[in-house]
């Protein structure tokens, strides 16, 4: 349909009547220079095939896919392959099957050293610029968009909805030397039906960072077992953070910290515990942060 349209950069077909296609399949494929598309509350229901629908659509940096319907889609077959600049994706209602259905949507992220050199430095041996950050873990821990709220100068909130979208921000950091970097702080959808969707963002990072809620153990396991897992699996980054939020609530806590330490020292990655709610240890684990990307002195 679209396929091969270089010279698009806007693409609208919110509540577009497709009720009588069965294939989809390379609609947007090779759309390289579109930057926005719209396809909320797009009728897909009977589509069976959206095999390379968004394609190396390199450019592609906003999509909304609000009440989008895959549930009858037999084929996903590298759907998002290389939408390697997307900033935000909206999957609200996005309707699916099981998580390990859409695994099949994504090339797997493979961590690329494009010089074989210091993964901070450019090719000339300069400090870099912009640092990718992606903040995974469970819906509702209180680590991923109330922390990044909180880095970003926002308030505290403390009844937030579940997050519907990938999206990143923008935190800018003037380092002791003058140098000014830019951390690109990714918040992801917690919800486990998404999970593979996750993984279209897990290319070329610099850090992850995987939150946990103390109250709740099944969140610290599932950031054991599943996210750190995955990230140590397909070697995405050697710089790991495991952070657990509402320390505030430590009569209720049920993550023990002496366990926690120990895993963190096992597997060689940092753990922070913190309080959103009361702005505890956030500081720490920024200055940190910077410090593990950059290499460079503490913070101006």
């Amino acid at each position: 349909m679209f396929s091969g349209c270089r010279n698009i950069k806007h693409i609208d077909l919110s509540n577009l009547n497709t009720k009588y296609v069965i294939n989809m399949k390379r609609m947007f494929n090779e759309c390289k220079n579109v930057e926005y598309i719209n396809l909320t509350s797009f009728d897909t229901k009977n589509v069976i095939d959206m095999s390379y629908m968004f394609n190396k659509c390199y450019n592609l940096k906003y999509l909304n896919l609000l009440n989008f319907n895959i549930k009858n889609v037999r084929n996903k077959t590298l759907m998002f392959g290389d939408c390697k600049n997307l900033l935000q994706i909206d999957l609200s209602s996005f309707i699916t099957k099981k998580e390990e259905d859409a695994s099949e949507m994504f090339k797997s992220p493979k961590r690329q050293n494009t010089y074989g050199l210091n993964k901070n430095k450019t090719k000339d041996n300069k400090l870099k610029d912009i640092y990718k950050i992606i903040f995974v873990g469970e819906s509702g821990i209180g680590a991923k968009t109330t922390l990044i709220n909180i880095l970003t100068g926002n308030k505290f909130i403390e009844n937030t909805c579940a997050t519907g979208c990938c999206s990143y921000s923008e935190l800018k950091i003037k380092l002791q030397n003058n140098k000014e970097i830019t951390l690109n702080l990714l918040d992801t959808i917690g919800q486990e039906k998404f999970r593979s969707l996750t993984k279209l963002f897990m290319i070329d990072l610099d850090c992850i960072v995987i939150g946990y809620d103390i109250t709740k153990k099944y969140t610290y396991e599932e950031a054991k077992e599943y996210w750190y897992q995955m990230a140590r699996e397909n070697n995405l980054c050697d710089l790991v953070y495991f952070i657990g939020n509402k320390i505030d609530l430590h009569k209720m806590r049920k993550v023990d910290r002496d366990e926690a330490i120990k895993f963190a020292n096992h597997e060689n990655i940092k753990l922070f515990e913190i309080s959103c709610k009361y702005n505890t240890g956030i500081n720490e684990f920024l200055e940190d942060l910077v410090y593990n990307l950059t290499n460079e002195g503490k913070l101006k």
